[in-house]
C-alpha cells in the first residue's frame, strides 16, 4: 500500500482514497510498540546489570555463617558495611584487598589472648583458637619427650587460657653406701659373767647403687633405684659373751668377789712409731691408764676389748679413762668412745 499520493491523500494498491484519521491512528500504534519494545530493553538491560552489580558472599566468623547480598567491590569494604570488627592479630582469608565474586565465601579467624609459661616465664601471645599442640608450635615452642603440658596437647584453646610447659630432665647418678656390719653373739665359759670379748673384729661393706633423679624445671621431683651392686660385703663382728661365774677367797678366807670393778671411759689409739711407757712396743691387749688410778704392769678385763695389760701412759689420759692400743686407725675409729666396766685382776 502506498501511504502517500501526489495529493497527499492516502490511497491504498487499488488506487482507492482511504481515510486519513485511521491511518494516522496504525502509524501512531505502531510507535507505541516500538517505544514499548525499547522501554522494556533498557529495563531488562538495568536488571541485567544490577544483578552483575550485586554479588553474593558468605562471611564465616569462627562456628558462624553470615549471608550477605552487597554491592560493594572488595572484602574490606563488605565487613566495613556489616560492622565486623578486626584486630590486627585476626586473619582473614581472602585478604581485605580482594574484589568480591558472586559465591566467595570469607573466612575470619579470631586471634584470642593466651598466657604461655616455659622455662620458668610466662608471656602473653595472640593466636587462634585450636589445639595446645598447634599454639605451641605455632610459637615456635619445642617439647622434649619427657616434658609436661597443661593443658593437655589436644586440649581446645579459648580466649583466656593458661598453657604451662614444665621442663621435665632425667638424670642417672651412681653413690656408694656403706653397708653396716652385724654383731654376732658367742657365749664363752671361760669369760667372767658380765664381760664381753671381741674375737673377730667386724668390717663395713660397700654397696654402688645407681639411681635416677628427675628434675622439673630444675628443681628435683623424684629419686628412684634403679639397681644395687655389691662391691664388698660386711663382715659380721662375733663378740663373745661371758657365763663363766667367779667365787674368789677374801682376806678372811671366805668366799665374797675381792676383784676391783670400775666404770671407765674408753677411747682407742693405734701404733705412734714410739714404744709404750713401760719400754715395748705396744701391741693388741696394750692400754694406757692414769699411774694414780691404775698402776702399771696391772693385769685387766676391759669389756668390749678383752685381757689386757696396763703398759702405757698418755697426757690426755687422766683419771677414770682407758686408751685402748688396735693394730689400725680403722680399728681405732670403729672403736670411738665409750663406756665399759673395766676389771682389775692384779
Amino acid at each position: 500500500m502506498d501511504w502517500y499520493s501526489r495529493s497527499t491523500v492516502p490511497v491504498d494498491h487499488k488506487g482507492k482514497k482511504q481515510n486519513f484519521t485511521g491511518v494516522l491512528l496504525r502509524r501512531r500504534g505502531q510507535k507505541n510498540i516500538i517505544v514499548a519494545l525499547c522501554l522494556i530493553g533498557l529495563i531488562f538491560l538495568v536488571l541485567a546489570g544490577y544483578s552483575r552489580a550485586q554479588k553474593k558472599v558468605t562471611v564465616c566468623v569462627e562456628d558462624k555463617k553470615i549471608k550477605v547480598q552487597t554491592f560493594k567491590k572488595t572484602v574490606g569494604e563488605v565487613l566495613q558495611e556489616k560492622n565486623i570488627p578486626l584486630k590486627p592479630q585476626d586473619k582473614v582469608t581472602p585478604a581485605t584487598f580482594t574484589f568480591l565474586n558472586d559465591g566467595l565465601k570469607i573466612v575470619i579467624r579470631q586471634a584470642v589472648p593466651v598466657t604461655v609459661t616455659v622455662n620458668g616465664r610466662t608471656q602473653k601471645y595472640w593466636v587462634y583458637p585450636g589445639m595446645v599442640a598447634e599454639v605451641l608450635e605455632s610459637q615456635g615452642v619445642s617439647l622434649g619427650k619427657n616434658d609436661l603440658v597443661r593443658p593437655p596437647l589436644t586440649g581446645v584453646v579459648r580466649a583466656g587460657a593458661q598453657i604451662k610447659v614444665t621442663r621435665v630432665v632425667k638424670k642417672e647418678a651412681v653413690k656408694e653406701i656403706e653397708l653396716a656390719f652385724n654383731t654376732q653373739r658367742e657365749t664363752n665359759p671361760n669369760l667372767p659373767r658380765g664381760f664381753t670379748q671381741v674375737s673377730r673384729a667386724g668390717r663395713s661393706g660397700l654397696e654402688k647403687q645407681k639411681w635416677q633423679i628427675t628434675y622439673h624445671d630444675g628443681r628435683e621431683v623424684e629419686r628412684c633405684i634403679l639397681a644395687r651392686t655389691i662391691v664388698l660385703a660386711p663382715k659380721d663382728r662375733v663378740l663373745q659373751v661371758g657365763t663363766k661365774k667367779q667365787v674368789t677367797v677374801s682376806r678372811s678366807g671366805q668366799g665374797v668377789n675381792s676383784a676391783q670393778e670400775m666404770t671407765m671411759l674408753a677411747t682407742a689409739y693405734t701404733h705412734t712409731g714410739n714404744n709404750t711407757a713401760s719400754g715395748v712396743p705396744p701391741r693388741y691387749g696394750t692400754v694406757a691408764v692414769d699411774p694414780r688410778v691404775i698402776p702399771l704392769g696391772t693385769r685387766l678385763y676391759i669389756e668390749g676389748y678383752g685381757y689386757a695389760v696396763a703398759q702405757d701412759i698418755g697426757p690426755a689420759i687422766k683419771g677414770n679413762r682407758v686408751d685402748v692400743f688396735f693394730e689400725t686407725g680403722t680399728q681405732a675409729r670403729q672403736w670411738g668412745i665409750r663406756s665399759v666396766k673395766v676389771k682389775v685382776l692384779r
